[in-house]
């Protein structure tokens, strides 16, 4: 009688192990096939993320700067348009060097920020927005190329569209908000 017991739990039990595996392994391919594949949270095409890390890497930079370093860094990487409208008058001898100071903070300014919050917001709307435009663009060489084009381009715009309503403005444009 208990030989006959065992034999029987025995049987159960390989059977119910059997049948776990089965299920288990079903289970699995189900689980598998359903599941996308996992994304990281901050999902941004790597010119974007190049951006953003030049953008921290200058703000870090400054941080550690004598004020008066930093201010001349402002003073003259950050877009003035009447420095501008003061070439385009012909006020300044035309010199590689003068027209590189002046037309670099077409470019410059968008790197450089006031304080954390304001590099902070600015580096989230560019990872929102950036992110829609580096894809559309394609993460290879090519689209980093475009991304970059599309990326110093918006820059000059919004310079040139500060400087219109602002022309003799003196007081220095930073960030690309």
């Amino acid at each position: 009688n208990n030989i006959e017991l065992h034999r029987a739990d025995t049987k159960t039990l390989t059977h119910l192990k059997a049948d776990h595996s089965l299920r288990s392994s079903i289970q699995d391919k189900y689980d598998n096939r359903r599941r996308p594949p996992r994304q990281p949270l901050l999902n941004v095409p790597q010119g974007v993320a190049f951006l953003v890390y030049i953008s921290l890497a200058v703000h870090v930079i400054r941080m550690f700067l004598p004020r008066s370093l930093d201010n001349a860094i402002i003073s003259y990487g950050g877009f003035i348009p009447a420095r501008l409208m003061a070439l385009i008058e012909g006020n300044f001898e035309l010199t590689v060097t003068s027209v590189l100071a002046n037309l670099l903070p077409l470019l410059s300014y968008n790197f450089l920020h006031g304080d954390w919050m304001h590099l902070i917001f600015n580096l989230l709307w560019l990872m929102v927005f950036g992110s829609i435009v580096g894809r559309r663009l394609g993460d290879d060489r090519e689209g980093l190329i475009r991304l970059l084009e599309v990326f110093f381009l918006s820059a000059i715009g919004g310079a040139l569209l500060h400087l219109v309503f602002y022309m003799n403005g003196v007081v220095p444009l930073i960030g690309g908000s």
